[in-house]
């Protein structure tokens, strides 16, 4: 099992993208994606002041089956969704491509998460909510909205480890200021760790042969570990001391 630390890290740093996410206060942008069973499902149909519209809150979380954060996050989120069913309806945004949908619902199957997954296959929502660009995505994205007035009340782009992220979704369903300290301290953790050394990192949680990714890289398997090991202590030590 990868530390808390790591599992920060790896989300803020591999799954950067240049693309700017919309603000808190900002307009929530409307959508419309295919669900499980290829129904049309429009983000605008949850929104506005028609008193058919019982939910407080949509949250939508973008997420895709290589993002070992995402995948840590989602049970987090639908616990958090299914213990206040009539204040908030969550939708999971998966951006995979349809050849990668047979893990996707291998996924989905094994850990039966009650909230709904909508599929984004041309990744066209996740563009216009700034996630992905290019063939980068910032994963695992969180957006909270108001479904009232239709303005996004939460931003969060990368991994919250689970005591923060409850304490946050917990605040904004009593309408109590949000902790941001923690959020901080997460952007500041790519300062002290190179991307060169991350992006090793990735090719082995992805299941590349240590001894391939060794030989790319002029080192040796051993070099590979400590690489691994450095890392993970710089990170805890920084988020211990800071």
């Amino acid at each position: 099992m990868y530390s808390r630390f790591f599992m920060v890290l790896l989300a803020l740093f591999l799954n950067y993208a240049e693309a700017k996410l919309p603000a808190v206060d900002d307009h929530a942008i409307s959508f419309i994606n295919i669900d499980a069973n290829n129904k049309h499902v429009s983000l605008r149909d949850y929104l506005g002041n028609d008193p058919k519209i019982k939910k407080e809150l949509i949250a939508i979380s973008f997420w895709g089956i290589s993002c070992i954060p995402c995948r840590t996050e989602m049970p987090i989120l639908d616990e958090w969704a299914l213990e206040s069913p009539e204040k908030v309806k969550l939708f999971f945004i998966n951006v995979d491509s349809r050849n990668q949908m047979p893990q996707v619902h291998d996924f989905l199957k094994k850990h039966e998460l009650k909230s709904e997954t909508l599929f984004d296959y041309y990744q066209t929502t996740a563009k216009n909510y700034g996630v992905c660009s290019g063939n980068q995505c910032k994963l695992p994205s969180l957006f909270i909205i108001d479904t009232k007035s239709a303005k996004i009340k939460y931003v969060q782009e990368g991994y919250n480890a689970e005591e923060d992220l409850k304490g946050i979704l917990n605040s904004i369903l009593t309408g109590k200021p949000i902790e941001t300290a923690v959020q901080q301290k997460n952007e500041q953790l790519i300062n002290f760790v190179s991307k060169d050394k991350y992006l090793l990192l990735h090719k082995i949680l992805i299941n590349l042969p240590h001894e391939q990714i060794a030989e790319e890289n002029n080192l040796t398997k051993a070099q590979l570990i400590e690489i691994f090991k450095e890392v993970e202590k710089a990170a805890e030590a920084y988020w211990n001391e800071s």
